[in-house]
């Protein structure tokens, strides 16, 4: 077993989380759900556990609209078919009765598995918002919606 990552494992992790990243960006929560396991799951703030793939794109799919999402690397480290990766993300959404994009930014914590393709996935990812405010205007109208 090897104690780091190879540098073209950590060039992976870095371009799939750009992709994913974009695809966030561009409101794909297809191509964003791609990027998991099949068996992953997600933890999101002040909600319940997002597990697989339908309630991954059922869970993206339900999100306000992005103008703007883009995340920041801090660390990425493991060994052999799993790593981490950690940093911070800043986003802009369009809120439903909201004249002008709201801006949130927060921090995550992704952890990635290789699979026999040997293609990098993530399995599971936490994150937070550093804006509650705005969390919580967002849990109360997906309430109000019916989400």
């Amino acid at each position: 077993m090897s104690s780091t990552l190879a540098d073209e494992d950590i060039r992976m992790i870095e371009e799939r989380s750009k992709t994913y990243a974009q695809a966030v960006q561009d409101n794909d929560s297809s191509a964003a759900t791609a990027l998991f396991t099949e068996d992953a799951v997600r933890y999101p703030p002040n909600q319940p556990t997002v597990t697989g793939h339908a309630d991954m794109e059922r869970w993206l799919s339900s999100l306000p609209r992005r103008r703007v999402f883009r995340t920041h690397p801090i660390e990425i480290r493991g060994f052999d078919d799993l790593a981490y990766a950690r940093g911070s993300y800043e986003q802009e959404m369009i809120l439903e009765g909201s004249p002008d994009p709201v801006a949130d930014h927060g921090n995550y914590l992704e952890i990635w598995r290789k699979l026999p393709d040997g293609k990098w996935y993530i399995a599971v990812l936490s994150h937070n918002s550093d804006n509650f405010d705005l969390v919580m205007r967002f849990l109360g109208a997906s309430n109000a919606s019916g989400s």
